[in-house]
């Protein structure tokens, strides 16, 4: 009879063990691919204009500050008393209903933005791929962004589950081509790029830049909610351990391969390549298949930057649907939207459809758009709501203190770039 219940515990054991690490795998890849998109195909171009040694010394300050923020962020939403937490919630549990609704719209203009930056990079991608590749002759801008907008609209309005499981799945095949290509691109190093007249006296601009755009490639807030729901649903009372390990190893691996591809980037570009896609306002992607000339290369690089932007689009698209009518149903229109809400709906999607199209008509920097728009909301929930919100429940732990004060400053170093972009 012992042996039998020895052997049960066991059993149990082991299936809680196998349970657990399936939890943790599937997170890890989750966060990882949620991370991975269409930011790091402009992470290049700007931190090879800024020179190596800022980009060593900033790579080395904000490697650790992007984790930092990331896991108070989690463990903000998990001091939530809801089984069911989200951000939203959690910031009206912790500073009040009314304060609650103001964060409603600065979580909707996080993600705003992001969604019009990636209709801008789809448009570049769609018209660079058309006329350096397959030979067409150039459509008017306006025109190709009204198509390229009317066709993502009928996607989202009828086949986005399937497109947004399709390219959840084409992750992973980003990952596995991403460092291939930054071996592929060995060959074509050049060292003299880290000590060019630029390396050495590095633009300020630059610099300042890169801070928005590194935490903007490495962001996946978007995931963390539901990743502290998940955590906290699962480990209980052990949620915020193991939810260190789970963003820990996600954070090493996605730091490891992306900063391998842009080092390996910018070593096979010159300065003056660097300038020239910034000008043209493309992926790094895009300008190596127009620079080496290689089919093979020229269509899988564009596919896959194709698919990383569309996927980046379709997980925003949702976000931003949501955060504008959660703004209309609690503060603009809330009786409206109650008795009309398939109305409230349409001229919801009516409304982030003429501006995608509008601003990729237009076709603002998109590095520009990251520093001045995206910047100082995603410092704002990333790094100073979680710090402020922890830093009264850690007086009496000196050491998480200082990270919480040192994450705290990171977030607002990065807002007050971004305002310094505006105001310039």
């Amino acid at each position: 009879m012992q042996n039998v219940m020895t052997a049960d515990v066991k059993e149990k054991c082991s299936w809680n063990g196998a349970a657990d690490n399936s939890v943790n795998s599937i997170w890890i890849l989750s966060l990882f691919g949620t991370a991975i998109g269409a930011g790091i195909l402009f992470l290049p171009i700007t931190a090879g204009l800024m020179g190596f040694i800022p980009l060593l010394c900033l790579t080395l300050l904000l490697a650790p500050a992007t984790y930092l923020a990331h896991y108070f962020l989690t463990e903000f939403i998990l001091t939530s008393k809801l089984s069911q937490a989200q951000l939203t919630t959690t910031v009206a549990e912790h500073f009040g209903e009314r304060f609650g609704r103001i964060f409603n719209w600065l979580f909707f203009f996080s993600i705003f933005p992001i969604l019009l930056i990636y209709g801008i990079g789809l448009t570049n991608t769609i018209n660079n791929l058309m006329i350096n590749q397959l030979g067409y002759p150039p459509c008017p801008r306006w025109l190709l962004s009204l198509g390229i907008s009317s066709v993502l609209s009928l996607i989202i309005l009828f086949g986005s589950q399937l497109m947004l499981r399709v390219c959840t799945w084409v992750t992973y095949p980003l990952i596995i081509f991403m460092f291939g290509i930054s071996v592929y691109l060995i060959p074509h190093w050049n060292a003299s790029t880290f000590f060019s007249e630029m390396a050495i006296t590095p633009s300020i601009k630059n610099m300042w830049l890169f801070l928005p755009l590194f935490i903007f490639s490495f962001n996946h807030s978007p995931a963390i909610s539901k990743f502290a729901s998940a955590m906290k649903n699962h480990y209980q009372s052990d949620a915020l351990r193991k939810s260190r390990f789970v963003l820990l190893t996600s954070n090493t691996i996605m730091q490891f391969f992306v900063l391998f591809f842009v080092v390996s980037c910018i070593l096979a570009l010159t300065p003056s390549e660097m300038l020239l896609a910034k000008q043209q306002n493309i992926s790094v992607l895009s300008f190596f298949a127009n620079k080496l000339n290689l089919p093979f290369f020229t269509l899988i690089g564009s596919f896959v930057a194709l698919t990383a932007i569309f996927s980046s689009f379709l997980g925003h698209y949702f976000g931003a649907f949501e955060g504008l009518k959660s703004i209309v149903a609690t503060t603009v229109c809330p009786r409206y939207s109650q008795v009309q809400p398939k109305r409230v709906n349409g001229l919801i999607h009516l409304m982030i459809f003429l501006s995608v199209w509008t601003v990729s008509t237009l076709n603002p920097n998109i590095l520009t758009m990251i520093s001045t728009l995206c910047g100082p909301f995603i410092a704002f929930i990333l790094f100073i709501l979680p710090s402020i919100a922890l830093l009264k429940f850690s007086q009496n732990n000196p050491t998480k203190k200082r990270l919480l004060v040192f994450s705290l400053g990171i977030g607002m170093l990065t807002a007050l770039t971004s305002m310094t972009y505006l105001m310039n």
